[in-house]
């Protein structure tokens, strides 16, 4: 995405992100977007997962990170519950296993903790999965939204777009972990 679009994720992330804590940067490239600086507070740890060892090792934000193709093993190598939040940059669009990818984010989530995906709609076409590139931006959108709304443990999603006059078009959806998505539903069986 261009310079435009990437400040305004920095925006975006650091106003859904937590200021301080874990954070996993899924699929993560030379550039985490979370802040215009490069330069993390002490308070906030970034690992990084992600294919290519030498654009994560240019991620200055980056205090560790794990080479790790989502594509064989949707599962996370981490324990339940230990991430204050989780992004996933210009990177849906390449997923063969979204679904099972979601379940793994949500189940490594921390309770009230946001996972945000981002996209532009600048892409590799022949690395995009099928779906992706017979779709327009409106069935981009219904896509990601879909995927969060299927996962039973995230909350509700939300969306921003920004769309400048010339420029990338940057569009987020994010959701919060929830509790327990059961719980309700239980509870409202019982009292009846």
């Amino acid at each position: 995405m261009d310079d435009k679009a990437s400040a305004k994720l920095c925006e975006y992330h650091r106003g859904i992100l937590p200021a301080r804590g874990l954070i996993l940067d899924l699929m993560a490239a030379q550039d985490s977007h979370l802040y215009p600086s490069s330069i993390a507070p002490q308070c906030l740890q970034v690992i990084g997962l992600g294919l290519a060892e030498r654009t994560l090792k240019a991620n200055p934000l980056l205090k560790s990170y794990l080479l790790h193709d989502l594509n064989v093993h949707p599962k996370l190598p981490f324990a339940d519950a230990c991430f204050d939040g989780i992004i996933c940059t210009c990177g849906i669009e390449y997923l063969i296993q979204p679904q099972e990818l979601f379940a793994e984010v949500a189940r490594v989530l921390k309770t009230g903790a946001p996972f945000m995906i981002s996209f532009s709609e600048r892409y590799e076409v022949l690395k995009a999965i099928l779906i992706w590139r017979s779709g327009d931006e409106a069935s981009h959108l219904r896509l990601v939204k879909h995927f969060f709304d299927n996962e039973p443990w995230l909350g509700p999603s939300q969306q921003k777009s920004f769309r400048p006059v010339e420029g990338d078009v940057l569009h987020c959806v994010w959701a919060y972990r929830e509790k327990d998505p059961y719980h309700h539903d239980l509870h409202h069986q019982m009292s009846n």
